[in-house]
Order: structure tokens, then sequence, then C-alpha cells
């Protein structure tokens, strides 16, 4: 058995329309699924939380890929995210025209990380967050790219034969 592809990414977000309106004018998503909600008792069980727990769900399509978004409601939530634990580091997304899009992104309310993209062999690259303070790599290189940029770097790293 070999998974077949990542078939999307979950996000904590404040506000799922605001929050769709950017990865719609940033990127160019989708709408997929519109905001419903879910109240307990099922939420709580899904995402470990009080009984009381109530979210709001979402997706959005971005290349193929869903972007699920979560905003919970009301004063209730997991106590995961009271810890506000970074969950995920930062989710990278492949682009054809990297400063076109970080205009988008900017112009949508996203904010840099870095002050200016870096270079990684040929290819462009720069952190930014979207308005919940999420990180995202842009980057212009493919995954195939971005390995043999890595590789010849540090070409210790190859796997071998039985990796």
């Amino acid at each position: 058995m070999k998974a077949a592809a990542i078939q999307h990414v979950a996000l904590v977000v404040k506000d799922i329309e605001k929050a769709g309106r950017f990865y719609e004018e940033a990127f160019g998503a989708k709408w997929r699924v519109k905001a419903v909600t879910l109240g307990p008792p099922g939420a709580s069980g899904v995402f470990e939380g009080p009984v009381n727990l109530s979210v709001e769900t979402a997706m959005l399509e971005l290349s193929g890929c869903l972007l699920e978004l979560f905003a919970f409601n009301g004063e209730s939530s997991p106590s995961w995210l009271d810890k506000r634990e970074v969950l995920v580091p930062h989710l990278a997304i492949q682009i054809d025209d990297l400063p076109a899009c970080l205009t988008r992104v900017e112009k949508a309310g996203g904010s840099r990380v870095w002050p200016e993209p870096m270079r990684i062999g040929r290819s462009l690259a720069i952190y930014v967050r979207d308005l919940d303070g999420n990180t995202f790599e842009l980057m212009d290189a493919t995954a195939e790219e971005l390995v043999g940029h890595l590789l010849t770097a540090f070409p210790d790293a190859a796997p071998g034969p039985s990796d």
C-alpha cells in the first residue's frame, strides 16, 4: 500500500468567510464546501474538546488539494488550541510567479515572515503568513526541483537503495 496523494490540509482560522476570501484572492482557491457547523456531541469527539464544543468547517480547493478551514465557535475550544501549539510549522505552495503571488498575498491582507525572497538553487522562496498567523512557504520550484536543490547542497542526504 502506498499513499496516492495528500488529500487535504486543515488550518484553524478565526473567521471562515474572511479566511476563504484571503485564499481566493491570494492563491485562486475555489470553494468546494461552504461553511457548516459541527456541534455537540460530534465536534467534541473529533477535536478532543469539551462536551459543548461547536466548530465551523469549510473546504476550498487549491490546485487539486483541499484546504479545510476550522473556526471554533463561542468560548469553548479544544485544550490543544488553548496551548497555541504549532501543529503545522508551515505549508509550502508551489507557484509559477513568486513576485506576483507575493503581491496578491499582501494585497489580500497577508504578511511576509522574511523581508525578501530567498534563492534556493535556481528557485525563489519566501515565508508568508495568512490573516490568522498560519505560515506558508511560497516556492516557484517543483517538488523534484526542490529535492534536486537539496541533494546538490547535501549529497550525503541521498537515500540508499534500501531506503
